[in-house]
């Protein structure tokens, strides 16, 4: 009987997931609340958004599985990878695969009139999904002063953000209603940089780099080795959710100032052609 896994949370770990559908090599079934992070895989046969009718008779006829990694032990007590602990629950084998996303000509090309008179540029995502508004809980955002510094540092700063988050003076706002508006346009960035939020998995999904600042989660959980991985000094904590509801049970808040302005400018040193290493093309092969 074919698998059909429902894939809860946020987008984030629902590109995360893709890596163990490359791990796992095995056609299943996806429910899930964004269907086109699986649009054109290969492993995916059918994909099932929440709201599909009468979802549960379809359950029913399938070998229903909904992974959780942030209740597994590999994931609180030994700190694997999300996607590790994904591949576990899984197949109850070790390993680790990037993340990957397949995209269409169509999605390559979706965000050139909003940089056409841009280029080269920086693409910042300074918020999570509850940052850029009056507090961010899982203090992964940076703060405003951080995020004014990097846009001020960065050419051509373009600003990834929800509609309802805080602009940055002197940056083009991409302000989106879907993430998947974003998808096009990291292709085509020089550089990127960001926070522990969905624009770092997409990056490394698609293959390309990123510079990544964490403040509150740790690049050996939820990051990748191909990014440029900017740590917190005073970071001490380890992500952990027991149970799923009770968000950062054992985080220590650093706060969102946690990157001086000597360290910010050393990490964007990195010249963009370290960070662009493939062709925009190359992502449709």
């Amino acid at each position: 009987m074919m698998r059909i896994i429902w894939i809860d949370g946020g987008l984030g770990r629902t590109i995360a997931f893709t890596g163990a559908l490359e791990f796992l090599k095995e056609k299943v079934k996806i429910i899930t609340s964004f269907p086109w992070v699986f649009k054109g895989n290969p492993w995916v046969t059918d994909i099932y958004p929440l709201h599909t009718p009468d979802l549960f008779s379809i359950i029913k006829k399938h070998n229903f599985i909904h992974p959780e990694p942030y209740e597994m032990p590999e994931y609180f007590r030994d700190h694997k990878h999300i996607i590790s602990c994904f591949i576990k629950e899984l197949t109850g084998k070790e390993g680790f695969h990037l993340p990957k996303i397949y995209l269409s000509e169509d999605d390559l090309f979706d965000g050139n009139a909003a940089i056409q008179q841009f280029i080269p540029f920086t693409l910042v995502q300074p918020w999570g999904q509850s940052g850029g508004k009056k507090s961010d809980p899982t203090h992964r955002s940076f703060s405003q002063k951080t995020a004014q510094t990097i846009c001020d540092l960065s050419k051509n700063p373009i600003l990834v953000k929800a509609q309802d988050q805080r602009g940055i003076d002197k940056a083009m706002q991409l302000n989106f209603q879907d993430p998947k508006e974003v998808i096009g346009v990291i292709m085509h960035a020089d550089k990127i940089i960001c926070c522990d939020s969905f624009l770092q998995h997409a990056a490394a999904a698609l293959g390309k780099k990123a510079i990544v600042f964490w403040s509150s989660t740790l690049p050996s959980i939820f990051g990748y080795e191909m990014h440029k991985n900017i740590v917190a000094e005073k970071i001490e904590m380890v992500p952990c959710r027991i149970p799923h509801n009770l968000v950062n049970a054992e985080f220590i808040n650093t706060g969102n100032d946690s990157f001086s302005m000597e360290k910010i400018k050393d990490a964007l040193k990195i010249e963009p052609k370290e960070v662009l290493k493939i062709d925009p093309k190359e992502a449709l092969k």
